[in-house]
């Protein structure tokens, strides 16, 4: 009876353990989306676990790869199935084919766009940090006015009695 249960536990637990094995690559492409809204988070993990973040980068652009062969290969229902040719003695079609290179430059494409998106949003940060230092040394500088001008008020309303 208890052989049974750890037998069934042991199941369950590694069917489970597959099942977020095979998960991994689409948990990859939602961190590396995580990571191109919050660059500073991507930073941290850089400093701390450079081959894990480079590891999540790479399956990331693989699984990205694969999404957008299915759909190339969608997209290029136009050409028939029998237009193509052997390679090493395995039939491959024409679609599969221009799939895969579109596929392969379009993974390239949305990686470098997420880079380019980090950037664009770090360069934000940046000057939106530096309006509100400008924007806090103006408001210092309009008090400090106005003091001295309200000391110049004064006295003038000296000298005149």
């Amino acid at each position: 009876m208890i052989t049974s249960t750890i037998k069934t536990i042991t199941s369950v637990l590694f069917t489970w353990l597959l099942y977020l094995i095979g998960m991994l690559p689409i948990i990859n492409c939602i961190v590396v989306v995580y990571w191109l809204f919050n660059q500073r988070e991507r930073e941290i993990s850089f400093e701390r676990h450079y081959r894990l973040t480079y590891a999540i980068y790479i399956s990331a652009f693989f699984t990205f790869g694969g999404i957008l062969y299915i759909g190339v290969q969608t997209w290029l229902f136009i050409i028939p199935r029998s237009w193509g040719s052997y390679d090493d003695g395995e039939w491959v079609t024409t679609r599969s084919s221009i799939a895969g290179m579109l596929a392969f430059a379009g993974s390239f494409l949305v990686a470098h766009i997420f880079e380019k998106y980090g950037e664009l949003t770090d360069k934000i940060k940046q000057l939106e940090e530096e309006k509100y230092k400008k924007e806090d040394e103006y408001k210092e500088l309009q008090e400090k006015l106005e003091v001295l001008l309200e000391e110049e008020d004064y006295d003038e309303d000296e000298n005149d009695d």
